[in-house]
């Protein structure tokens, strides 16, 4: 018995990328329609409870056509092709969501003044990429219902128009913000953005669309690849048709801590270098990525067990897609009995044939090429999960079956498109100071400072990620999302902070300071540092994980006891262990200037039970030593 499923080949276009330096200029033109099935158009706003354009051009180009009504004009050449909008977006947050969902009248003015939008510019339907509802799940789930209610009873002279989502495929975002099989039953297809599981937010290199994952990772590691996600989905209830698996065009790149430790899990110290098109660091488009493998003559690396491929140059190392991995994506989608690909986005492919030497649009043709075959065979039709204390079944090779044990709240990791200040722990203000104390799954403010907001889960009073709204938005705790009104008064003073461990079993970070500071230093590099003035000092370690319990706080010295001033200024200090160890400490016990302008980085294997860097020196013996 076989079932016919129609192959979704779903690509976003963005209305920025026309703007980028020339020869990568991105136009609706440029799109080859038989290439997809449906093309999403990214992003529209909300404004005052209807859609709005985002920029003047989606409407109007010197008072000529504008990108809406220019993408209109492929589907003359392919007249099967379904052209969406898309709404929100990561730069909207939840902007515009919040209020829209403040109750069922709000909902369904939105939902009628949607409609309306819709077709004036003719579109075929709506895409809601809300990132993300959060603790406003229910809220999210009766949005959908309406949507589809009026989508549905609407009378037009054409076709119902279609409702699509686009959700995360992080475990903890998809828990604090999707009720899986409901909303699943209201729109036509789910969009799973399965990437960015890994970035220049992370201590340490990882491809970020990895479709399986590797033999020795953490319990929580396990959890950042494609495989785990979709199963996880399908677990929750979304069915196999419905389920669309992103793909994503584009590399995430970082700077290596040390060059010749090049290789995938190698410690990491930001972000590589921003593309000469994209212009955005830690991010290469793939026709970039094709750039720099001929001007550099470059062999990139596959990792087989991954299935993704690698590519080192310089201190740079950047993880991606190429043909090979897009095959294999491809070919999972059908052995999954998947709904389709989606892709983000067309305009990273390499359209124009001029970087890559492989024709034009070299991935999605061969994405179109392995998902023509349109049958989907009786051993891999859906199964209903009877109970949820059962592994995910399915027939593709699964690296880690979904089951209660991975699930626990101890491997929840959050995973988002914001900046993501990584910590497996971090600290509070006062361990007394309920204003960061967790209760419940929830969002609190950080200390940090008001663009800041930490993530709370059920049974942890500690925060499991702070998370970092978009550029010129802040945390509202009331309305619980990031909004455009700052608050009053802002908590960027840290007052006596406390070594608080967090969720992670795995390890531990924490920060530390000796009285009030003002001024936080840079939160995306690993250090630890030490003010210029005598009497502050500074201990600061956001990105530098140690194995630490109650008992061990004290491996970690207080300057303020043990050195003089500036012992060391402008200094990284980074030490990585695991949870197997007993002691990881940094003794710093100096005189002036000791580690000035110097990195040290130790780096600890679980076999190791004792590991220290003990600098007891003269004056500037390490000075601007790596």
């Amino acid at each position: 018995m076989t079932i016919a499923v129609i192959r979704k080949s779903k690509s976003y276009f963005t209305n920025w990328a026309q703007s980028r330096p020339s020869g990568a200029e991105f136009y609706p033109e440029d799109i080859h329609p038989e290439l997809c099935t449906h093309i999403i158009y990214a992003f529209a706003k909300i404004e005052n409870y209807t859609i709005a354009p985002t920029e003047a051009i989606d409407i109007e180009i010197d008072d000529g056509f504008g990108l809406y009504e220019r993408i209109m004009v492929l589907r003359i050449i392919n007249p099967a092709l379904k052209i969406l909008l898309a709404v929100g977006g990561w730069a909207q947050g939840s902007a515009g969501f919040d209020t829209v969902v403040e109750n069922d009248g709000t909902m369904k003015t939105f939902a009628k003044n949607s409609i309306n939008f819709l077709r004036k510019w003719e579109f075929d339907g709506l895409d809601v990429d809300w990132e993300f509802p959060v603790v406003k799940k229910k809220q999210f789930t009766r949005l959908l219902e309406i949507l589809r209610t009026e989508f549905d009873n609407e009378t037009p002279k054409n076709k119902t128009l279609e409702l699509s989502i686009a959700v995360s495929g992080g475990q903890a975002t998809i828990d604090t913000s999707y009720e899986v099989d409901k909303i699943s039953r209201y729109v036509d297809f789910v969009n799973l953005m399965a990437y960015d599981f890994h970035g220049s937010w992370s201590i340490k290199t990882g491809f970020h669309s990895a479709l399986y994952s590797k033999s020795g990772d953490l319990s929580w590691e396990n959890t950042l690849n494609v495989d785990w996600s979709v199963n996880y989905w399908l677990k929750k209830g979304c069915p196999r048709e419905k389920l669309i698996l992103g793909i994503a065009f584009y590399g995430r790149g970082f700077k290596l801590a040390n060059s010749q430790s090049n290789k995938v899990g190698s410690p990491s110290r930001g972000s590589s270098r921003a593309g000469k098109f994209t212009q955005e660091a830690g991010f290469l488009s793939f026709y970039e990525i094709c750039q720099i493998k001929k001007e550099k003559n470059l062999a990139e690396e596959f990792d087989n067990e991954l299935g993704v491929p690698g590519l080192t140059f310089d201190n740079q190392w950047i993880g991606y897609e190429n043909q090979e991995s897009v095959i294999l994506k491809a070919s999972y989608i059908k052995d999954m009995c998947l709904g389709g690909a989606m892709v983000w986005t067309i305009d990273f492919d390499d359209f124009k044939g001029t970087f890559c030497d492989e024709g034009t649009y070299p991935l999605m043709t061969i994405l179109n090429e392995v998902l023509k075959d349109s049958e989907c065979y009786e051993s891999i039709i859906k199964q209903e999960i009877a109970s949820s204390t059962e592994p995910v079944t399915t027939v593709a090779p699964v690296r880690m079956p979904v089951t209660e044990e991975t699930l626990t709240s101890e491997t929840i990791q959050f995973e988002t498109t914001t900046q993501f200040v990584e910590t497996e722990a971090s600290t509070q203000k006062s361990v007394t100071n309920d204003s960061n104390k967790c209760n419940g799954t929830t969002l609190i403010p950080s200390f940090i400072g008001c663009e800041f907001y930490q993530v709370c889960l059920k049974g942890f009073e500690n925060p499991a990620a702070i998370l970092k709204c978009p550029a010129n938005l802040w945390f509202d705790k009331i309305q619980q999302t990031c909004t455009k009104n700052k608050p009053a008064t802002c908590e960027t003073e840290i007052e006596s902070a406390t070594l608080i461990p967090m969720i992670s079993p795995d390890t531990s970070v924490f920060a530390y300071t000796t009285q009030s500071v003002t001024e936080l230093p840079n939160t995306t590099e690993h250090y630890i540092t030490q003010d210029n003035d005598d009497t502050t000092q500074i201990l600061f370690a956001t990105h530098a994980p140690f194995l630490s319990t109650d008992k061990q706080q004290n491996d970690i010295k207080n300057p303020a006891n043990n050195t003089t001033a500036n012992t060391l200024a402008n200094t990284t200090v980074m030490a990585y262990a695991t949870s197997e160890q007993k002691s990881t400490s940094i003794d710093q016990e100096n005189e002036d200037n000791t580690l000035a302008n110097t990195t040290v980085m130790a780096y600890v294997t679980s076999e190791q039970k004792s590991t220290s860097i003990d600098q007891e020196n003269e004056d500037n013996t390490l000075a601007n030593t790596t």
